[in-house]
């Protein structure tokens, strides 16, 4: 990152670092829909761990729930909206591989399990296992997923190499 067109922040965690980069000329829209992804997060881990102790809208001078955003058909072009398993995988590294393609896929458009739930007709508990790695999606639960991204999924097979 240039850290002359970006404000870096890094924030200590057990498990390392959390880094996010803020463009220095961000408009007013951007710093809207950054701050709205923060107290998205904030609050879909306050979901995920009811035990956490923490005001999530009080942080943020709010008391009003934030909209949740909704599926969106843009793939970074800088990063490839792919996954490999083989045959050598097994069950359970097939599982993870998927859960952390369709997490991550679905934190790049900035959406969120309930929204993919609604949209796909799948159940939300499913697909939070799904991104959990609990289990192997099929191909028609992709579609499924696919289609509310207005996308499609394609099968390829790669040369091992």
């Amino acid at each position: 990152m240039d850290s002359t067109n970006t404000i870096e922040l890094k924030i200590p965690i057990h498990s390392g670092v959390a880094e996010i980069a803020i463009p220095v000329d961000a408009s007013e829209d951007e710093l809207k829909t950054i701050s709205q992804s923060i107290l998205n997060t904030l609050q879909t881990l306050k979901s995920l761990n009811p035990d956490l102790n923490v005001d999530v809208p009080a942080l943020f001078g709010t008391q009003e729930a934030p909209k949740k955003a909704a599926p969106v058909a843009v793939a970074p072009e800088d990063k490839k909206a792919s996954f490999v398993i083989s045959r050598n995988n097994s069950h359970e590294d097939a599982a993870q591989t998927a859960g952390n393609f369709l997490r991550g896929f679905r934190e790049d458009q900035n959406a969120d399990r309930k929204s993919i739930s609604e949209a796909t007709g799948i159940a939300y508990s499913s697909v939070f296992n799904l991104e959990k790695g609990k289990s192997v999606p099929s191909l028609e639960t992709l579609a499924k997923i696919a289609d509310a991204y207005q996308s499609d999924v394609k099968v390829t097979f790669v040369p091992r190499g």
